[in-house]
């Protein structure tokens, strides 16, 4: 059992997140009072957290490739799922198995 230092109630180690920081290998505060005051810190500077991502977001585009947002992925998988479908019936109606690859295969030189 451990004490939580918000809360002061005693709960199961289980019940905390692990920290490899401290000595315990557990964070001194437990998981729904952890949850809470995170919360509580994103709904107060939401804009510092909305400007810090765009830096990254502007940063990363111009070195490694743009970054996609959460939309845009959910958006690419859509479209790849819709391609693959479109391959697989065109090669069931040319007579080749459906199980065939998709992809060209690389040949080797």
């Amino acid at each position: 059992m451990k004490t939580c230092e918000r809360c002061l109630q005693e709960a199961p180690h289980y019940l905390f997140r692990d920290n490899r920081r401290l000595l315990g290998g557990k964070d001194t505060v437990c998981k729904d009072c952890r949850k809470a005051y995170e919360k509580k810190y994103r709904a107060k500077n939401r804009d510092k957290i909305n400007a810090k991502k765009r830096a990254y977001r502007k940063e990363a585009g111009g070195e490694a490739g743009h970054v996609l947002t959460r939309g845009e992925v959910i958006l690419q998988r859509h479209l790849i799922k819709k391609k693959v479908g479109e391959l697989r019936a065109a090669r069931s109606k040319n007579g080749s198995p459906t199980c065939a690859r998709i992809y060209p295969q690389k040949t080797r030189n």
